[in-house]
C-alpha cells in the first residue's frame, strides 16, 4: 500500500509508526499528565534558551548541559556529563553510579554543535526518566524509540529533529548520517502530536525546525486538526498517474516548487533538493559523490 495525504502528496510516516507514536504518546500522558505538553515552553536553538555562539569551554559546556537538565525536569546535582571520544554511531551513554547519580557521556565531536549536544543530551537525560526511575527495563524492546520521543513531550524535540540527519563537509570528504532511533518523519509526525497537545494548528516554534521537517510537520498538523487526512492506496495507483495537488503557496522556502531530481547531480544540487524535501532519488547518478 502506497500512503497519500489528502493533496497527493506520499505520506513518508508508515502506519505502524503512526500508531506506535499515537500508543506511545498516550502512554507518557498517563505518567506525566495529559496537560503536561501545553504547561511549559518549546525550547528552541534561540538566546532566550541557549547561547547561540557555542563555544568548546567546559564552563558553557556545563551550564548548557544543566540548563537541559531543568528542562527535562532532572536535578542537574544527581547528573554526572562526561564529555568522552566515542564510536562515530554513538552520540551519548546513560549508566547509572553506585552512589545513585546518573553518568551522562556525549560524544567531543557534538562540542561544537548546539543542536546535536542539546538533542544528545535530552535523549540521555530522558534514560533517567524512563530507565532510572523504572517506568521501562533494558528489555523493553521500544525503550530506545520512548527515549526519543520523551524529549518532544517535553518540549525539547526541536533540536533532535534538526539533528536526526547530518551532513558535514571537509576538504578531504562528504559525510552524511543520522542521529536517533526515530525518522525524520516519525520525529516530524511526533512534533504534531505535540502541536495538537498544545492547541497550535500553526505553532510559532514550527520557524526553528529545519525545511523539511517543517513542511512534514504541517501536513500532519493538517491531519490531526482534521483540515486533510491520509489515505492508503494499492501500489499500483503510483503508476496510474496520480497527480499530487498543489499546496497552497506561502512564504517559507519548504513551500517554493520543487522539482524533480536530474539524472545526474553533485553533492551541492544533491543536499539542496534533500534539504527542501526532496526524497526519492532512485533513478539519479552521483559520478562525482
Amino acid at each position: 500500500m502506497v500512503r497519500r495525504f489528502a493533496t497527493g502528496m506520499e505520506c513518508p510516516l508508515s502506519e505502524r509508526e503512526q500508531n506506535w507514536i499515537d500508543e506511545r504518546w498516550e502512554w507518557l500522558s498517563g505518567q506525566f499528565g495529559r496537560e503536561f505538553p501545553r504547561e511549559r515552553p518549546v525550547m528552541l536553538p534561540t538566546s532566550e534558551y541557549f547561547p547561540i555562539a557555542f563555544p568548546t569551554s567546559p564552563a558553557i559546556i556545563d551550564s548548557v548541559f544543566e540548563s537541559v537538565c531543568r528542562y527535562m525536569n532532572i536535578d542537574p546535582a544527581g547528573v554526572v556529563l562526561e564529555m568522552a571520544d566515542l564510536e562515530e554511531t554513538i552520540g551519548g551513554l546513560y549508566s547509572e553510579l553506585p552512589d545513585g547519580r546518573f553518568l551522562i557521556r556525549i560524544a567531543n565531536r557534538n562540542r561544537d554543535d548546539l543542536q546535536a549536544f542539546v538533542g544528545t543530551a535530552a535523549h540521555e537525560l530522558a534514560h533517567i526518566h524512563l530507565l532510572g526511575h523504572r517506568r521501562l527495563t533494558h528489555e523493553t524492546e521500544d525503550h530506545e524509540l520512548v527515549t526519543d520521543l520523551l524529549p518532544i513531550f517535553f518540549g525539547m524535540g526541536v533540536f533532535a529533529a534538526n539533528s536526526v540527519i547530518y551532513e558535514k563537509n571537509t576538504t578531504q570528504m562528504w559525510l552524511a548520517g543520522k542521529r536517533g532511533y526515530m525518522s525524520m518523519a516519525m520525529h516530524s509526525y511526533a512534533l504534531a502530536k505535540l502541536a495538537h497537545s498544545r492547541n497550535e494548528p500553526s505553532p510559532k516554534w514550527a520557524k526553528s525546525l529545519r525545511p523539511d521537517v517543517r513542511a512534514e510537520l504541517r501536513r500532519f498538523n493538517s491531519v490531526l486538526f482534521g483540515k486533510s487526512s491520509i489515505v492508503d492506496l494499492p501500489e499500483e495507483t503510483e503508476d496510474e498517474g496520480v497527480t499530487p495537488a498543489v499546496e497552497n503557496p506561502e512564504t517559507d522556502a519548504e513551500n517554493e516548487t520543487v522539482q524533480p531530481p536530474a539524472k545526474s547531480m553533485d553533492v551541492s544540487e544533491l543536499l539542496s533538493l534533500y534539504a527542501q524535501g526532496v526524497r526519492d532519488f532512485r533513478d539519479v547518478e552521483f559520478p562525482n559523490l
